[in-house]
């Protein structure tokens, strides 16, 4: 049997926890940089940059408004804005251990093994070694020069596959060559450590 007044009762009583409970979050949650005043349950989302509206220009304008950092929150989902390229430098390379971070995907990253990618590493000793260790290999001029000779041979050999003409477009041409090259350089230098 359908009660009207219970049902209401129970859907207000719902809407009311929901509401305690988003004001509590907040202010535990920390302060946002400066922004425009969001809509209840929209947020920001007239604050967006238009369709056909060339973005950076958009944001151009927080900046004048709001400084080198402003936020926008758009159906939940908080963005920060970086104006200003010194702020950039002090949150990404000074501050980067307690501001930066990869997502996480427990399936891709810890069952199929794509955590031990160096891009795909979250930040902290075991990604700066590796990076450290990728630089020594490839970072320098002097140390990709040690390849010159073994891309020269790939590029004699591309040129006569293409003088061939194996029926792959020069499109498909151009990618397996980089990937057949790529996989040589790599090759190579793991066999130079071993």
């Amino acid at each position: 049997m359908f009660q009207p007044r219970l049902s209401l009762a129970v859907a207000t009583a719902i809407i009311v926890l929901l509401l305690i409970k988003k004001v509590l979050e907040r202010r535990k949650a920390l302060p946002l940089p400066p922004g425009p005043k969001p809509w209840p349950l929209l947020g920001n989302i007239t604050d967006m940059p238009p369709q056909g509206q060339v973005e950076w220009r958009h944001w151009l304008k927080h900046k004048d408004l709001y400084g080198p950092l402003s936020s926008v929150t758009a159906l939940g989902q908080t963005i920060i804005v970086v104006h200003d390229k010194q702020a950039a430098l002090e949150l990404m390379e000074k501050r980067a251990a307690s501001h930066s971070g990869r997502p996480s995907a427990t399936f891709a990253m810890e069952m199929c093994g794509l955590d031990k990618i160096l891009a795909s590493r979250q930040p902290g000793p075991s990604l700066h070694l590796h990076r450290k260790l990728a630089n020594s290999q490839l970072g320098s001029q002097a140390a990709v020069l040690r390849f010159v000779g073994l891309q020269e041979a790939e590029v004699g050999r591309f040129l006569v596959r293409l003088l061939d003409n194996s029926g792959v477009g020069l499109d498909g041409a151009i990618k397996r060559q980089v990937l057949i090259t790529t996989l040589l350089i790599f090759q190579a230098v793991v066999a130079e450590n071993r």
